[in-house]
Formats: structure tokens, C-alpha cells, sequence
């Protein structure tokens, strides 16, 4: 749904009455927005939103403050190779927050770009490109980030929403409505002074992603942009080849260089993720060199690309 024309938009406005100020306020929000893709629909307000999708505005409001009925269901699925947890926690939110997630998805965040980077998630990303990226190479690096959803606090979120234009306590909303809270090893305590002012949004733990929802890869995405234009501009400084596809890094270069640089080229990028709050995965973190099977991705395809990326 695109933003108003902003001349009728004001007219219709004051035909009914809305102050001057309060029309002024929504058409920058209209104009901010459609600067970062015309295509995403502009929301101004949690009921605002309620208009749009059809959603009882208090049962959104009870989704934002933490209070409705089991939200989400949840489920383990045991890991192949375990990081700090052994199982992955599943949390498939139910009929209507489904639903809501997924208009989300469909008006909002589909329109927006993730950084060049990255390969999933997003329309017209495809796996076999960031492996593609690496054909020929003679050393590559691989690193897997550990708990890779659940790392995107509910903070996180909202910045992403901000970013994208929405008003501050709209995009603070969004972030509740994308998702979960629950007390579990590493989960965070809610900074209660971000809201003082609405007491019945104050919960005791910080959402973070919830891996189950049709948002979270795409906002994991959205919020990992800072962290990828971070190693993006090391990879080209220390001549590496980098792409993201999920929570699966890799970096490449060809045979000028050797085992130490790459060690050393290692080293700073896991200094640079646990500085940006995420966690790598030693036990999935590789080296692989001449002489070695070169792999990403997994893909040993045998159409017109050969995923081994190396011989």
C-alpha cells in the first residue's frame, strides 16, 4: 500500500478535523518511509496498524506488553553439532500472530535490501551465487554463528524498524510483535527504562528473535547490515572474498597468500563479531587450503557451476 498523496492526505485531515501538527507529523513519517522504498506500507501507529490488518488494536496491544494467552508454541529439535546448547529452541507463533508476521513480511519487510553480502532470505537470493563467489579459490575461511536468531534482541529489532522510517514507539511495538520473551539460559533482563511512561509494556525479559516466525530471517538479516559492512570492508582490506548466507560466513583467497594470513585475518574477525554480539560457533569455525575439499554451503553440484570451490 503506498503512502498518500500528502496535498489530499491533509485535506481529508482537516475535512475531519485533525489538528495541523498531528498531519504534519504523519506525512514526514509517509515521507521518510517511502525515501527508503516507496513500496513499503506506511504505518503510523499501533492502531494504525490494527486498522490495516484487522487485528483487535487491544489484542495487539496485550501481543506488545507481553500479555496474551501462549503466543507462541514451543518445541526442541536436537543439534547435529552443538555450540554452547545442544538443542535448537522452535517458536511457531500461533493463528493470528502468524498471520500478522506475515503481513509484516508482505507489506514491509520484502521491499527492503539487505547488504551485498548476503545470500538468504531475502527475494532473489539463492545459495548457490555465495558459493559461486568462491570458485577457485585457494584458502578458505568458515565460520558459523551460534544461536544465530536468538542473538537479535528485541532492541535490535527496533532499530531496524526505525531505520526504515517508522516512528520510534511504533518501531519499539514491531519489535514486541516480532518477538518472543522467555527465560532461558543467556536471555537478557528487559531495560526497563526504555518505556517508563506505558507500565504495561514493561516485561521482565528482552524478546529476541523467535526462530519459527516468518520475520525472523529477514530481520536477522537487517540487523546483522552494520556487522556485514564491518567485515566486508576487512575482507577487502586483508583481500578476501566474503559472503553471509544465514548464519553461515565465508571468506576466500587465492594462493599469493598463505595459512598465516589467514590465521591472522581469523583472529579479527571473531574479535569484531563478539564485539558486535554474536557469538561464533568454534566448533563449526574452518580453515580449509590447497590440498583440502573446499566447501560451501555443502554444495557439490554438478551443474554448470562446480560448488568445490577449490580442487
Amino acid at each position: 500500500m503506498p503512502a498518500p498523496n500528502p496535498q489530499r492526505y491533509r485535506s481529508q485531515g482537516r475535512l475531519e478535523g485533525v489538528d495541523d501538527t498531528v498531519l504534519d507529523h504523519a506525512v514526514e513519517t509517509f515521507e521518510r518511509i517511502r525515501a527508503v522504498d516507496p513500496r513499503i506500507t506506511p504505518v503510523l501507529t499501533l492502531r494504525h496498524l490494527s486498522h490495516l490488518t484487522d487485528i483487535p488494536f487491544l489484542h495487539l496491544r496485550d501481543l506488545v506488553g507481553r500479555r496474551a494467552h501462549r503466543p507462541y508454541k514451543f518445541f526442541y529439535l536436537k543439534k547435529r553439532i552443538p555450540g554452547r546448547n545442544r538443542v535448537r529452541m522452535i517458536s511457531v507463533p500461533n493463528g493470528t500472530l502468524m498471520s500478522l508476521q506475515r503481513w509484516i513480511v508482505d507489506n514491509i519487510l520484502q521491499f527492503t535490501r539487505p547488504h551485498a553480502a548476503s545470500f538468504a532470505f531475502h527475494p532473489d537470493c539463492r545459495p548457490y551465487e555465495a558459493a559461486a563467489e568462491h570458485c577457485g579459490c585457494a584458502w578458505l575461511l568458515k565460520i558459523d554463528l551460534e544461536e544465530f536468531f536468538h542473538t537479535v534482541s528485541e532492541g535490535r529489532v527496533a532499530a531496524v524498524f526505525e531505520n526504515l522510517g517508522f516512528p520510534r514507539l511504533l518501531s519499539f511495538e514491531f519489535a514486541r510483535l516480532t518477538t518472543v520473551a522467555c527465560e532461558r539460559p543467556g536471555s537478557r533482563p528487559d531495560p526497563g527504562e526504555r518505556w517508563p511512561a506505558i507500565p504495561y509494556y514493561q516485561c521482565e525479559h528482552e524478546g529476541m528473535l523467535p526462530q519459527g516466525a516468518p520475520t525472523s530471517p529477514m530481520l536477522a538479516n537487517l540487523a546483522m547490515l552494520k556487522v556485514d559492512e564491518i567485515l566486508s570492508a576487512l575482507a577487502e582490506q586483508y583481500g578476501m572474498t566474503f559472503t553471509r548466507y544465514a548464519d553461515d560466513l565465508a571468506f576466500s583467497c587465492g594462493e599469493e597468500y598463505d595459512f598465516a594470513h589467514v590465521q591472522r585475518f581469523k583472529r579479527l574477525v571473531l574479535e569484531k563479531l563478539n564485539k558486535s554480539g554474536f557469538r561464533p560457533n568454534h566448533r563449526k569455525t574452518v580453515i580449509r587450503g590447497p590440498g583440502t575439499r573446499r566447501i560451501v554451503l555443502g554444495m557439490l553440484g554438478s551443474g554448470p557451476i562446480d560448488f568445490r570451490v577449490g580442487a
